[in-house]
């Protein structure tokens, strides 16, 4: 019965999305983060009707099956959709001005070579990226470019087929996924990955192969699935961060494909399968109020002081061995059982946060105040175009990035902050870069 449930919710928010699609196509933010959480429903979904009785792992505490918590996740689901809905729509009549998708205004830039000389420069923050594995005492400014430009592989996705140097940046994607993957860092190994291929599937949205295309990715995420699953356990055994070197990786290689990893591909698929569902959020659906009681206004204060402080969870040290006693952010699912430390620590979503707080409530308010706000942006940057628009789309795209990447695993505060300091500091770079081009084409041209 809880099944015939869960696939009229699904329905019911597959319709919503198509809905708030169709009335408002430009406006992407909001719309792909609703979409996250119905794939979030999807995934469950698989999960409980392979193994009914499989539990959230890495929950040392409780034992907490995700089928007991899918019906309650999807009703809460529906609750986002329609507060999105009512943010958008008040967005919407207050704003005067019709956005401008990001297809639209990817599609008019032809300057090659402005974007050539972009894709080199990018490829060089990335290495950044690859650095830090095989040097964590690197400095805490090459920290910052690395964290502030994690975006730009989703923008050499885009730009793909109009960039000349494909082979390297296919070079530096496989690398850093086998770097990532040996140091136990699979969001780091997959995400500049997934980010690519969206934005290549963006270049390509009009074109006669996009279909096959589409098709040819999804039957190559189900082996990727189980590999997840298998790294999953080498970090557990081996632990995360150890050294990258070729012993390492035979160790890495050896484990994945030989006996000792887990006892079958289904154990592994499903495995793998269940690290792409936020764990806190379902954690906390199951265990609010009648075992842990609402936060409410605990820790307000300090999530608002956090905003404003330069260092944070980014390069801190003291802040990362002190997280695990803090009542914000991912602090607070400590008491949900969840292991917080200098060296692990699981994310607090939008959702968490505001369901843990104030219920169901909770939810209408962050999702109406959060939704209408990433609009209003989205608004104002797509009708703003500065004096070279590809300027203007990689702020566009920072800030799309920042928004969804932030929100599913971290709240409001977190993006506030990401904004306020790396938002900045790619703004400077971005404009320094354009200037300097600017400068050199001027000169050329006389």
């Amino acid at each position: 019965m809880d099944l015939l449930f869960i696939f009229l919710l699904l329905f019911l928010n597959i319709i919503l999305c198509y809905k708030l699609t169709k009335y408002y196509n430009t406006i992407y933010v909001v719309r792909f983060f609703y979409m996250y959480y119905i794939i979030q429903i999807i995934l469950s979904l698989i999960i409980v009707i392979i193994d009914h009785d499989f539990i959230i792992p890495g929950h040392p505490i409780r034992n907490i099956k995700i089928s007991d918590i899918t019906l309650k996740y999807s009703f809460i689901v529906t609750i986002i959709g329609i507060s999105i809905t009512i943010g958008v729509k008040l967005t919407s009549t207050l704003h005067k001005y019709k956005c401008i998708g990001v297809y639209e205004k990817y599609i008019k830039i032809n300057d090659i070579n402005h974007i050539n000389m972009i894709s080199k420069i990018m490829s060089l923050i990335f290495c950044i990226t690859i650095l830090i594995a095989f040097i964590p005492s690197l400095p805490y400014i090459l920290r910052v470019i690395s964290l502030s430009f994690s975006f730009i592989t989703l923008f050499i996705g885009i730009f793909y087929p109009k960039i000349n140097n494909k082979k390297i940046w296919i070079s530096l994607l496989i690398i850093n996924f086998i770097v990532q993957n040996i140091q136990g860092s699979r969001g780091l190994a997959l995400i500049p990955f997934v980010l690519f291929i969206i934005g290549y599937l963006i270049s390509i949205y009009k074109t006669a192969y996009f279909k096959k295309r589409i098709i040819l990715f999804c039957i190559l995420t189900i082996p990727l699935i189980s590999l997840f699953g298998a790294i999953a356990s080498f970090r557990e055994l081996y632990g995360r961060g150890i050294d990258v070197n070729y012993e390492n990786l035979s160790k890495m290689v050896n484990f994945v494909f030989s006996d000792n990893k887990r006892s079958n591909e289904s154990d592994n698929f499903l495995y793998g399968l269940s690290r792409l569902i936020n764990h806190g959020d379902f954690a906390i659906i199951g265990l609010t109020p009648n075992v842990i009681k609402y936060r409410e206004w605990d820790s307000f204060t300090d999530e608002i002081k956090y905003i404003f402080t330069l260092h944070g969870e980014e390069g801190n040290k003291l802040y990362r061995t002190q997280r695990g006693n803090m009542n914000y952010g991912s602090g607070a699912l400590a008491k949900y059982g969840f292991s917080i430390n200098e060296t692990t620590s699981t994310g607090l979503g939008l959702l968490g946060d505001s369901y843990s707080r104030f219920g169901i409530l909770g939810v209408v308010i962050y999702y109406v105040m959060i939704s209408t706000f990433l609009t209003a942006i989205e608004y104002k940057l797509s009708n703003t175009y500065y004096r070279n628009k590809i300027f203007s789309y990689v702020m566009f795209i920072f800030f799309i990035y920042t928004s969804l990447y932030t929100l599913y695993g971290n709240s409001y505060f977190i993006l506030l902050k990401k904004f306020l300091f790396n938002g900045s500091f790619v703004y400077v770079c971005t404009l320094s870069i354009d200037i300097i081009f600017s400068k050199r084409k001027r000169n050329y041209i006389i």
